[in-house]
């Protein structure tokens, strides 16, 4: 009744059940690999999204800076074109510059007599 077939489909059997356990195992290894690697991506996912507003925050910064650039450009050409119309129209005789001075003189020690002629020379006490 046993012709051997049984047997070899029992050999068979078991290479099919190993190389399940085999295909078993790797399928866990690749979850694993998986798992890690979501990980991984979740926190790259957090470091990028820190780069990219630390981006936009220097772009920003950078226009800024061209506009300021643009700025400071436009008043050296006005001031240069100042300094040219200035030197077209020739020279100048410069000004003297005068400075009053004023002196102040403390009457409450000198004598009264000498305050009366002098306020009577100068007029008033308003004036004084």
């Amino acid at each position: 009744a046993d012709d051997g077939r049984a047997k070899r489909l029992k050999s068979s059997d078991d290479g099919v059940v190993a190389e399940v356990a085999e295909l078993r195992g790797r399928v866990a290894d690749l979850e694993s690999e998986i798992a890690k690697l979501r990980l991984e991506n979740r926190q790259h996912a957090g470091g990028i999204a820190e780069l990219e507003s630390e981006n936009a925050k220097l772009r920003r910064e950078n226009a800024q800076l061209r506009r300021r650039a643009g700025g400071i450009a436009a008043l050296e050409s006005e001031n240069e074109q100042l300094r040219r119309r200035g030197q077209g129209e020739g020279t100048h005789e410069v000004l003297p510059v005068i400075v009053a001075t004023v002196v102040t003189v403390d009457l409450s020690r000198v004598d009264t007599s000498i305050v009366a002629q002098i306020s009577s020379f100068l007029g008033t006490a308003r004036e004084l």
